[in-house]
């Protein structure tokens, strides 16, 4: 699954790992950003503006991978996520910085990541306790793989934080370039490292 623009709009597409022909899934006005997949491997998980006013802030929604109608999930505002194994729960960031110009941000709009429980319709930060930023989270078993500046490098790195003791960990340890773009695999996570 991926995002393209081929005609005109950032939408949703998925494409056979064998190769074939992009089969587009949503048909929105408004940009759709794919995220990830559901843990079964049937519906793509993306973002969307398309219910937000004026494009303010994006909203987390799956649809099949043969298309159809998409299904918005229960979360007011959503950028990047990915959920549990046995799908019941999410770790997402509402708002992100990734896409700004600026780094080490230690203001009110740095990014947060929060453990949504669907059956509860309850959310925890995990993020609540530093003044860092913490991004991108990728749930692997029993840990959640994110990239934070916390770190007294000051540096986006790739941390992971275990789910059962609630602590963090750094992974990477980058002095002198940021950690950008990751995405976890099967068994590994792949990401670029520079300016």
């Amino acid at each position: 699954a991926f995002t393209a623009n081929y005609d005109g709009n950032n939408d949703v597409y998925v494409l056979p790992v064998a190769g074939g022909v992009p089969q587009r899934l949503t048909q929105h006005g408004y940009t759709d950003r794919v995220i990830d997949w559901t843990p079964d491997g049937k519906r793509v998980l993306f973002a969307s503006t398309r219910e937000s006013t004026k494009e303010r802030f994006n909203q987390f929604y799956t649809i099949a991978e043969t298309g159809g109608a998409a299904q918005k999930l229960p979360l007011a505002y959503a950028e990047f996520g990915s959920y549990s194994p046995d799908g019941k729960s999410m770790a997402l960031v509402t708002r992100s910085q990734s896409f700004r110009n600026w780094k080490r941000y230690r203001g009110g709009m740095k990014a947060d990541i929060h453990i949504f429980h669907f059956d509860t319709q309850l959310s925890e930060n995990i993020s609540a306790k530093s003044e860092a930023g913490d991004e991108f989270p990728m749930w692997y078993n029993n840990y959640i793989y994110l990239l934070s500046d916390r770190g007294t490098e000051k540096r986006m790195n790739l941390w992971r934080y275990n789910v059962s003791t609630k602590t963090f960990e750094q992974v990477t340890h980058y002095t002198d370039y940021d950690v950008h773009t990751p995405a976890m695999g099967p068994a590994d996570i792949v990401y670029e490292a520079g300016g």
